[in-house]
């Protein structure tokens, strides 16, 4: 019995031995592809790009046949990949689509409007790809919506009434998802071809060269001395990180390691201690200078320099961490927590590692003060960087061609998930420019909102976030633009406060149940209930990103955008004091704690920050001195009473 249970078994073996080798294979050839699409585009970072078409179809080419070679189609019992002669077809297909637009691009610009038949096949074919390789890549969830509006945009014209529209050919349909770059190759891919890849390999680079510990460090030796120190080095480090990862669950994964641990050791509530770091991390995204995709999407599609998006979003970025700030250090308080004893000296700790912080410098300094591309600034940083890693003591973090080929691996490698989400999302905006469905939204949402912009705004939010619980946070920010921000425009907004209250809608899904990345990251880390971190760090994100948003959308101010000096001032001013309130109304503790009716006060009183009436206002201030001046009055007293002998 034994002798034949071996012999079945043999060949099972075997063949498992095979599949490894021929996975193995696959994902070397990937790697390969991988080191090729970085090289390319540090390339035409330096010397130029080509065509607008022809850039972004190879763009696709290589990520797609890194994808397909990545993650196969079918699995074996949920865990093993079983490489199928399916993925090679598919990979050799997206050679073909994207390199047939790679080389007879001008032909196709020439006959734009009337595709002859080859057009149309491969047309048909890409569009196939990227449904697949988008699903494959971030889900079923993800081509939902695309293929929604394919299908409305196939059989619409049979809807009696305004949500209808006109015939629309099989020869029509390929003409606006395939070519020029008006679906497929829209602006999204653009925006990751331009600019996203450039600066993942960057990030890289500084990963490579130790900054993420540094910056860990760093920022403990900054506040690491007060009560709440432990949870400020989160916020802090994580706001560090995120000026050079731009993702919520990298900064989570990197910087919550060192962190939520921290944390715990001080006293804080295990699933806090997971809220307190998701809320930072998903904050890295919004961060400049290197924020995440949907920042790059967001100045190509408004056709603004990335320099000056830079120094819109700046300050609601640091509001979104002060407000963070406020909270963990209310909490803190409230639970009588004590500093730590083993905090390095600050000094020390910058002279040990300034110069890992010049990359960032040179980046900041290249791009707003020299004025120079993004590109440019992006290869004098990585330049820096890899200057830098030479000034390191550990010749670990020295570069040395095999970690440079390496790095350039994984870069590729980083930027599947970007290409799968604004190749789809480049779907659903071919479709809606086609058949008007984007403009019948708009006015369908303003006729429910009327004039009122807080309905409208609140609408809007959200459809970015339940549109942010199954799709990236860059094809969630796309959707909902595409959708809504011609609404937002209707109503009075600015173009970059709309793109700008879309992209906050989306990056809030990392911390909105029931699906929320970042909170569930967190808790694998910290070993606590994936839920009750999501809902502590729902609770902890009021203050700042849910706030933030509604307060710039109301004080266009804050981004910078037609104010003058007193009018930014102003609105600074006003948006701090209400993260403050809400704050204390979350945390329900000030000097000492605060009673339920002055937290409602409190909360009221943050709200009425939002918009800059003058009433309103006047209520919020007193609102406000309602909810500090007691506990003001009763802190000092005790401060100023004499101590007994």
């Amino acid at each position: 019995m034994e002798e034949m249970f071996m012999e079945k078994e043999a060949p099972e073996n075997e063949a498992r031995t095979t599949r490894q080798k021929i996975t193995e294979l696959y994902v070397t050839v990937a790697g390969f592809i991988a080191i090729i699409l970085s090289s390319y585009h540090l390339y035409t970072s330096v010397f130029g790009f080509p065509a607008a078409l022809r850039h972004r179809a190879m763009f696709c080419m290589l990520s797609f046949s890194i994808g397909f070679l990545t993650m196969p189609l079918f699995k074996i019992k949920g865990k093993e990949y079983k490489p199928l002669i399916l993925d090679l077809i598919c990979v050799a297909l997206s050679i073909w689509v994207f390199s047939y637009l790679m080389f007879n691009y001008l032909a196709i610009y020439t006959r734009i409007g009337s595709p002859n038949r080859m057009d149309v096949v491969c047309g048909v074919i890409a569009t196939a790809l990227v449904l697949i390789f988008a699903a494959r890549r971030c889900g079923i969830a993800i081509v939902i919506l695309p293929v929604a509006v394919l299908l409305y945009t196939v059989y619409g014209h049979h809807i009696r009434g305004p949500m209808g529209h006109s015939v629309m050919t099989l020869r029509r349909i390929i003409n606006g998802l395939y070519l020029g770059t008006s679906g497929i190759f829209s602006d999204p891919v653009g925006a990751a071809a331009n600019y996203v890849v450039i600066f993942c390999i960057f990030g890289k680079f500084l990963e490579y060269t130790g900054c993420g510990d540094y910056f860990i460090k760093l920022a403990y030796a900054m506040v690491g001395r007060v009560c709440s120190g432990a949870a400020l080095t989160a916020v802090v480090a994580s706001g560090f990180f995120g000026m050079m990862s731009g993702s919520a669950t990298a900064n989570v994964s990197t910087t919550g390691t060192f962190t939520i641990p921290l944390m715990k050791k001080q006293g804080y509530n295990t699933d806090f201690a997971g809220a307190v770091e998701a809320v930072a991390s998903t904050g890295g995204q919004i961060m400049p200078p290197i924020m995440g995709a949907s920042a790059f999407i967001i100045a190509e599609t408004l056709q603004i320099p990335y320099a000056k998006l830079i120094e819109c979003v700046i300050w609601p970025a640091l509001i979104y961490y002060i407000a963070t700030g406020f909270s963990v250090h209310l909490e803190a308080k409230k639970h009588g927590l004590k500093a730590a004893a083993d905090v390095p000296p600050l000094v020390q700790t910058f002279k040990e590692g300034w110069f890992l912080l010049m990359p960032i410098v040179v980046l900041i300094f290249t791009m707003l003060v020299l004025k120079n591309s993004v590109f440019r600034a992006a290869i004098y940083s990585i330049i820096t960087a890899v200057i830098c890693s030479f000034l390191h003591r550990d010749k670990r973090y020295r570069f040395t061609p095999m970690r440079l080929v390496s790095l350039l691996r994984e870069s590729g490698l980083s930027i599947l998930t970007v290409a799968a989400a604004t190749a789809s999302a480049g779907i659903v905006i071919g479709c809606l420019s086609m058949t008007g469905l984007g403009v019948k939204l708009a006015i369908f949402v303003t006729r429910i909102a009327g004039d009122n912009l807080l309905v409208a705004l609140i609408l809007v939010w959200l459809v970015a976030v339940m549109l942010g619980t199954g799709l990236p946070t860059s094809a969630a920010y796309i959707t909902t633009a595409a959708l809504l921000v011609s609404t937002m425009n209707q109503l009075g907004l600015a173009k970059l406060v709309g793109h700008m209250f879309c992209f906050y809608g989306a990056i809030i899904s990392n911390l909105t149940p029931p699906v929320c990345i970042a909170s569930y990251t967190a808790a694998g880390i910290s070993g606590g209930d994936s839920w009750k971190t999501a809902l502590h760090g729902f609770w902890l994100g009021l203050p700042g990103p849910f706030l933030v948003p509604f307060m710039f959308a109301f004080r266009p101010g804050l981004l910078l955008i037609d104010a003058g000096a007193d009018s930014i001032i102003v609105d600074l001013i006003s948006c701090l004091v209400a993260c403050l309130m809400l704050s204390i109304a979350t945390r329900g503790y000030l000097f000492d704690k605060v009673p339920l009716w002055r937290r409602a006060c409190a909360l009221l009183g943050g709200l009425l920050f939002i918009t800059d009436a003058y009433m309103t206002n006047n209520i919020a201030m007193v609102l406000c001195a309602i909810v500090v001046l007691p506990d003001m009055i009763e802190y000092f007293k005790q401060k100023n009473r004499p101590k007994a002998a």
